[in-house]
């Protein structure tokens, strides 16, 4: 019977390194052995065409599962290790789901495991499954059982959750690859959470298609000092990052100490690197391809590489400006929301909620993100449009743009910035080096220094 995840294993060299890390490699012929020996575990325990909660660390182990997981057709909904016993439940309830995968005991959290889901189990030295806690009743089968489950908050402001095939993700991996330039024997890089679809697809999985090998950060916590060692000591090729990591690798005062020219290809996900940090990149690695690239978990997630559509993709930009996309690797419904899709699918067509321009030469510009705007006086501000700007002045500094409800105008934009051992920046500073640059109905009305900006699991700004 085919398996989409079993197909893209079995077509690799057997002896390439697929996971590797200072204690354990492992490479494809392990990967499918490992799957062989716990087949009948995962049958026996009917652990099979259904959905699975797991938490997930930044572990071999946690990899490792995900392909045991999809060799028989289950279903994966990835957790976070911070999650609470609370999401867990409700999560679980939600998709009706009664195991819990953990790879490390120690991972769980700290309320009684009795409330949590009907049946726990991991992965053990050995890379052999271990029950737990047995499930009062077997698992239900899932005619049509997805691959993976995904929370998102994007398109809309509300929380919902994404259901997609395996052959879809297959399919978004794959024309992920061929948007960038191929890497003989690639070591790549994990830094991003592997709970994140745009590490799950383009790393993950893409790594599998491709034949690469992938390694996990050996920092628990994204510390520069540590990922730069790595990547010097392992000689790296690629590695995924989001803007805000970018910054701090760039930033870092150790950094002219590290040999990085292993580094062939880096891509940014999750927002748009903006001219001065790639700029200060381009500078540091001459030699390597930067790619920036855009995506939605709805989508697969991948969308754009540097401003093009990927292989198997339409996009198109409406009057107003919103991005929409279409294609194989798109959801047709939210998972048991329709409220939702209503709202955001319309003909097949994905509403991103993205404000978007395309240049003559056909790139396409994210400007902005429609629920981020700035109603001020009536007038619509993009925070993104600003946070580009002042880049140039702030190179060095951690920033946002945020609104603040205002009686006249409605909202307002503060540049919020965290206390460092930098000069303090003042307001009329900031309007005189944005003289020229920006319309003044886009200037920062208030300043307000912070001890820390709020980040999400990806390292992500949080803007409201």
């Amino acid at each position: 019977m085919y398996n989409w995840a079993l197909n893209i294993l079995t077509n690799q060299s057997p002896d390439r390194i697929y996971l590797r890390s200072p204690s354990r490699n492992i490479s494809f012929k392990d990967l499918l052995e490992i799957i062989e020996e716990n087949k009948t575990f995962l049958s026996k325990s009917a652990i099979s065409e259904t959905r699975v909660l797991a938490i997930m660390d930044q572990s071999i182990k946690s990899i490792t599962a995900f392909w045991l997981l999809w060799s028989l057709d289950n279903c994966v909904v990835p957790l976070s290790t911070s999650s609470t016993a609370k999401e867990i439940i409700a999560l679980s309830e939600k998709v009706k789901s009664n195991w819990l995968f953990v790879p490390n005991v120690k991972k769980l959290p700290k309320e009684n495991l009795e409330n949590f889901v009907d049946g726990i189990f991991t992965l053990n030295s050995d890379f052999k499954f271990e029950i737990i806690k047995s499930p009062s009743k077997p698992s239900e089968k899932v005619k049509g059982c997805g691959a993976l489950i995904l929370k998102t908050s994007g398109t809309t402001a509300e929380p919902k959750l994404v259901e997609h095939s395996g052959e879809a993700l297959f399919l978004n991996a794959k024309n992920h690859l061929l948007s960038l330039k191929r890497i003989p024997e690639n070591y790549s890089l994990i830094v991003l959470p592997i709970v994140g679809a745009y590490t799950i697809t383009a790393q993950i999985i893409g790594a599998a298609i491709d034949g690469s090998c992938i390694e996990l950060s050996e920092a628990q916590v994204f510390y520069p000092k540590e990922i730069f060692k790595q990547i010097q000591k392992r000689k790296i090729k690629s590695v995924y990052l989001v803007p805000t990591q970018l910054k701090t690798l760039l930033n870092y005062r150790y950094l002219s100490k590290y040999k990085l020219d292993s580094l062939v290809q880096i891509c940014i996900g999750g927002d748009f690197i903006n001219e001065a940090n790639n700029k200060s990149l381009k500078e540091l690695l001459p030699n390597a391809d930067i790619y920036n690239t855009y995506g939605l978990t709805e989508a697969g997630p991948r969308v754009l590489t540097n401003g093009y559509p990927i292989n198997g993709l339409e996009v198109k930009v409406l009057e107003d400006g919103e991005l929409c996309v279409k294609g194989d690797s798109v959801i047709t419904e939210y998972f048991e929301a329709p409220e939702f899709c209503e709202q955001t699918i319309c003909n097949g067509w994905l509403h991103t909620g993205d404000i978007a321009v395309i240049d003559k030469s056909g790139r396409i510009i994210i400007k902005g993100r429609i629920k981020n705007t700035i109603i001020c006086g009536g007038y619509n501000i993009y925070p993104e449009e600003i946070e580009a700007v002042l880049n140039e002045l702030l190179p060095k500094r951690s920033f946002i743009i945020k609104p603040k409800k205002d009686e006249m105008y409605g909202e307002i934009p503060v540049l919020q910035i965290t206390k460092d051992n930098n000069p303090p920046i003042t307001l009329s500073a900031v309007h005189s080096y944005l003289t020229n640059l920006l319309n003044p109905l886009k200037w920062p009305k208030e300043i307000q220094i912070v001890d820390e900006i709020n980040k999400g699991e990806t390292g992500k700004m949080i803007r409201k």
